[in-house]
């Protein structure tokens, strides 16, 4: 009987350690399956922070671009020395190779930090930040003026200060790489004229028309009124002294031809890189605002057609209009200041004013300006264009930010090198 009660007892007592030892793994499968969920969602949580932390330093490379003294950058070159006046904090920890590289706290609970770096490349490579300007505009393009930027952002828990981000036993939960292409614009007009022609003809530029005078192109003193190429100034003006064309001097020629292309005036190749780096480019002028953002690069694109601003829709603001086609400001009250540059033809009606420059790039371009019931205006203003070359003649976006290629899939060809 006591033998019987004992085994009773034994099988009690493995039972109750076979009931302990499946509760222990549920236990310990139900805490592990929880932290695993609360580690993916805490993932999925920070995946934005890691884009944003990517992006920002893509916003910080180029503002480094910008600020340095000798234009263009031939070298990425961030550096570190605080002791220096004024102090150089171009990164908060010097590497090798260099790099901009910051980190910043995202949450004090739970010690989130955020990190990006923005490193230099080899030259002639397709990773970090290379020099893209002889990829882009062929191998006589010097350097400098178009670069790659690639920027990687992370987001991790921060229990050790005194390693890197990504080594243990800090715990990296986002990470994520962008890239983008900064292109450099230039502004380098052939004369400081308020209109700048081609046409050697006659009536190249004509100032008022019959029945239609109470035009004024005024260059001041110091500007010219028309600047052409080689050969007589082809200055035609209806009815002076309603009409009237002045400046120092008031017509002027000598210019080269080569000086009207894209290249030289802009300093990128074609007006497709123009408009790749412009705030707005469209093919209508439905699409430029009223008014338009202060200092803003307009590509329009018409062909063959001719973009037409009047009051419904109205010119108004500041900055670089490019017009591939025509351009016909037709009253409406238009006031613009910067610089108009168009590959076909210009005419301008009154009420309207334009201070800066127009100049036309084509040798077959025509310029007209004419009054109706009130005077078109075209004042040079040396100062407005100073403003123009020094807010809009740097670096600036040309590719916006996007993701890289995955290795493993051979068709993608998110790459620059690719396209």
């Amino acid at each position: 009987m006591k033998k019987k009660t004992s085994e009773r007892g034994f099988a009690l007592i493995i039972t109750i350690f076979a009931i302990s030892f499946v509760l222990l793994i549920l236990m310990t499968v139900s805490v592990h399956t929880l932290t695993t969920t609360r580690m993916l969602q805490l993932r999925l949580r920070y995946q934005g922070q890691g884009l944003n932390a990517a992006h920002a330093g893509l916003i910080e490379g180029l503002d480094w671009f910008r600020r340095q003294t000798t234009q263009p950058v031939a070298s990425f070159n961030p550096q570190r020395n605080l002791s220096a006046t004024p102090p150089v904090n171009d990164t908060d920890v010097v590497t090798s190779p260099v790099s901009i590289n910051r980190e910043y706290q995202i949450s004090s609970m739970g010690r989130i930090w955020g990190h990006y770096e923005v490193v230099r490349g080899t030259p002639g490579g397709k990773d970090q930040v290379v020099d893209l300007t002889q990829n882009r505009r062929g191998s006589g393009a010097g350097t400098g003026a178009v670069w790659q930027l690639q920027s990687l952002g992370g987001v991790y828990i921060r229990n050790d200060p005194s390693v890197a981000w990504n080594v243990a036993p800090n715990i990296v939960i986002a990470r994520r790489t962008l890239l983008a292409e900064i292109q450099r614009v230039t502004v380098n007009l052939p004369a400081a004229a308020a209109v700048i022609i081609q046409a050697a003809g006659l009536n190249g530029a004509r100032i008022g028309t019959t029945g239609n005078s109470r035009a004024r192109v005024i260059g001041g003193s110091t500007g010219i009124g028309v600047a052409s190429v080689s050969g007589a100034p082809t200055v035609d003006i209806v009815d002076t002294p309603v009409s009237v064309l002045s400046g120092t001097p008031a017509s002027s020629n000598g210019l080269a031809a080569s000086s009207f292309t894209i290249p030289n005036v802009f300093g990128v190749s074609t007006i497709a890189d123009l408009s790749a780096v412009a705030d707005i480019s469209a093919s209508s002028v439905a699409a430029v605002p009223n008014p338009i953002r202060t200092t803003s690069i307009i590509v329009l694109n018409m062909g063959a057609g001719t973009a037409t601003f009047d009051s419904s829709n109205p010119l108004n603001g500041s900055g670089i209009l490019v017009v591939n086609g025509n351009l016909t400001i037709n009253g409406g009250n238009c006031s613009f200041n910067g610089i108009i540059f168009v590959t076909g033809n210009y005419t301008q009606v009154g009420p309207s004013s334009i201070n800066g420059t127009v100049m036309l790039g084509s040798a077959a371009s025509t310029f007209t300006i004419r009054g109706s019931s009130d005077f078109a205006e075209l004042f040079y203003d040396r100062f407005i264009l100073q403003q123009i070359a020094l807010q809009l003649g740097n670096y600036r976006f040309s590719r916006p930010a996007y993701m890289p290629c995955n290795t493993n899939d051979p068709s993608c060809k998110s790459s620059i090198f690719e396209d």
